[in-house]
């Protein structure tokens, strides 16, 4: 309808469809409040599971982002598998997207997708930093762990020589690699 206008070429033309499709884009992210008041029914219901004695939201949530994309949850559990059963199979699920051990994702039917982790409460602190820290503070991190012959996971750290280490806190991390 605006080719005809104007001033509205082929350049303008293509600009505006690519700006609907960013707010389009835009459009699937929740503001934060949103997502804090989906994440706290989600975290609520987790807290009730048997079994569970940790939850908290991690992710861009965490980080107090304007907009969420999805959320994110981490949890500590007894038997993962049951929570994980119990988690895929609720009733405001519409598709399973992965369903693992230690991580499941999900979409409700309202079209939000979520994502839980869970890992024994030894490994708490390595899980929380590694699912709220961003892409760039997470590669930076993995770095520092590599320069001293570390790798770092949601599990905690992993030595060259094929032995684990644990983190039961962020703190735990961050000492370990000297900071």
């Amino acid at each position: 309808k605006l080719q005809g206008l104007p001033g509205i070429g082929e350049k303008s033309e293509q600009r505006i469809l690519a700006g609907v499709e960013a707010v389009r884009r835009r459009s699937k992210r929740m503001t934060l409040d949103v997502a804090r008041g989906l994440a706290q029914r989600w975290l609520d219901w987790l807290r009730a599971q048997p079994g569970v004695s940790e939850a908290e939201a991690a992710g861009s949530l965490r980080r107090w982002k304007t907009t969420i994309g999805d959320l994110d949850l981490v949890a500590v559990a007894s038997d993962p598998s049951a929570v994980m059963e119990a988690f895929t199979t609720h009733p405001d699920v519409r598709t399973v997207l992965g369903s693992g051990a230690n991580k499941s994702s999900i979409e409700m039917k309202n079209g939000v997708k979520v994502q839980l982790w869970i890992q024994p409460a030894e490994n708490w602190g390595s899980l929380l930093m590694f699912v709220t820290g961003s892409k760039d503070h997470n590669v930076r991190i993995r770095e520092l762990a590599q320069k001293q012959g570390l790798s770092l996971s949601e599990r905690g750290f992993l030595r060259e020589d094929g032995s684990e280490q644990a983190c039961a806190t962020e703190e735990d991390v961050y000492a370990t690699l000297g900071m």
